[in-house]
């Protein structure tokens, strides 16, 4: 199950140019939670554990875009693809892969050759003509918004991955348990991110906004969650809220931790 940290960050920064009055009810199909969100510029997709919805009006209504992906689809990532022209959205459907919409969910067709069979990326990024997709244990790359797959790395230290994000021409990868690690080369090649604190912690979110990385991470154990902001690719930190928050069990997904994101590998 994703975390609730996850969602939070990535709605913050998805949605920091749409502008609502007030909070109003939706139609829904099911009670399960929202497992991943996009916004293209037209249209909204959300996904719930059994499928994926897209809304024309803001939320305001909803319709089932599941043609293509199967009767009950679970999505564990969404990415609006910046192609130039026209409008293409990507998906990681759990235990399969990835496809592609260019009609805002009306059809959905396979996106994954060149890719592991049966499983599903965690989280994808775009800079440039570029995508990488990012599995448990390794990083893939597109060129060509998709269609084909090539692997972008065969560096050890691309192990546990749960979520990407680029800032400028800076990759980062969030790892889990003290472990942040960056791509200045397109995912080719990494390097260790030190934060600035010497307890234990996850880190199983990550997020950027132009230079600005930021970083929630969960105490492990006894110590407290914080969260961190760097401005610099990764040089160096600052923590931005001392009270962002308590650990209150050992394991992540316990009250006050974060469970472990989708991710497919």
């Amino acid at each position: 199950m994703k975390t609730k940290s996850i969602v939070v960050v990535a709605c913050c920064i998805l949605f920091n140019s749409i502008s609502f009055s007030g909070w109003e009810p939706t139609n829904t199909y099911t009670t399960w939670s929202i497992e991943a969100l996009c916004w293209d510029g037209e249209y909204l997709y959300a996904s719930t554990w059994r499928s994926v919805c897209v809304s024309s009006n803001l939320g305001a209504r909803w319709e089932q875009a599941n043609n293509g992906l199967g009767t009950s689809p679970r999505v564990d990532a969404f990415l609006n693809v910046q192609t130039g022209s026209g409008s293409l959205v990507l998906c990681a459907k759990s235990g399969d892969g990835v496809y592609r919409t260019t009609n805002h969910g009306t059809t959905w067709n396979p996106s994954g050759s060149g890719l592991p069979a049966g499983v599903a990326p965690g989280s994808f990024i775009q800079f440039g003509t570029k995508i990488l997709a990012a599995f448990s244990n390794d990083i893939y790359r597109t060129t060509d918004f998709g269609i084909s797959w090539s692997d972008a790395t065969s560096d050890p230290d691309v192990t546990d991955i749960y979520s990407i994000c680029v800032s400028g021409s800076t990759i980062f990868a969030s790892q889990g348990l003290n472990s942040i690690i960056k791509s200045m080369d397109e995912g080719t090649t990494w390097d260790a991110v030190i934060l600035p604190r010497t307890d234990q912690y996850f880190v199983t979110s990550i997020a950027s906004n132009g230079a600005n990385v930021y970083v929630p991470t969960h105490g492990y154990y006894l110590n407290s969650d914080r969260f961190f902001r760097s401005s610099d690719g990764g040089a160096s930190w600052t923590e931005g809220s001392a009270g962002f928050g308590l650990s209150w069990g050992l394991w992540p997904g316990r009250s006050g931790n974060a469970g472990r994101s989708g991710h497919g590998g």
